[in-house]
């Protein structure tokens, strides 16, 4: 396919989204750490909603360094024949110690707002039952999760990179897991509203 954006020229475009990303991200949590303590004793503060806060910025911030490193290294480090295919081979190799760790925090990010998700329908619910199921589905998804880590680390590089069959079932798992798990909490939180 001759119109089909190159793995280098893919990782450039997404750098940018990425980083503009981020920058709503950085906003937003600065905007909710000032919701939090503003005017009051650290005595006061939610130190729950606070701790979720700090986790889920420190995930995105290891998800975005990790990424901007990995671009670094593939454009300016490895740039012309030090690397066997160039960049675009060094882009579609997914078992590198980089997309593994990128993974992983975004896996932890991902599991982590579930977990804020099934812990608010809890509080609105005030009963352990109502949140079996999501939590079920959330232990699934932290499997699945692991299982494509394990697969894209076990994966022989290739053109077919996250595409590969092995990656993309897990990948495919882990994503139907996390969206049944935001939707079935959710709905039984605005079922109580």
């Amino acid at each position: 396919m001759a119109d089909s954006l190159s793995p280098e020229n893919a990782q450039f475009v997404l750098a940018i989204f990425e980083v503009f990303l981020y920058g709503f991200s950085l906003l937003g949590f600065m905007l909710t750490l000032w919701t939090l303590v503003r005017g009051k004793l650290w005595s006061q503060v939610n130190k729950l909603v606070l701790s979720f806060a700090v986790f889920l910025f420190a995930f995105q911030t290891m998800y975005t360094v990790v990424g901007i490193r990995r671009r670094y290294q593939g454009f300016v480090t490895l740039s012309g024949s030090s690397y066997p295919g160039g960049p675009a081979a060094f882009f579609e190799n997914i078992t590198t110690t980089a997309i593994l760790l990128r993974n992983v925090a975004w896996d932890c990010q991902v599991a982590l707002g579930d977990a804020i998700v099934i812990w608010r329908a809890y509080v609105v619910w005030q009963t352990p039952w109502i949140v079996v199921p999501p939590i079920v589905i959330w232990v699934g998804f932290i499997v699945a999760a692991v299982g494509e880590l394990l697969s894209m680390r076990d994966t022989v590089p290739s053109i077919e990179g996250l595409f590969a069959p092995s990656v993309q079932a897990w990948s495919t798992a882990a994503l139907a897991l996390t969206m049944s798990c935001n939707l079935l909490s959710t709905c039984k939180h605005s079922l109580l509203i």
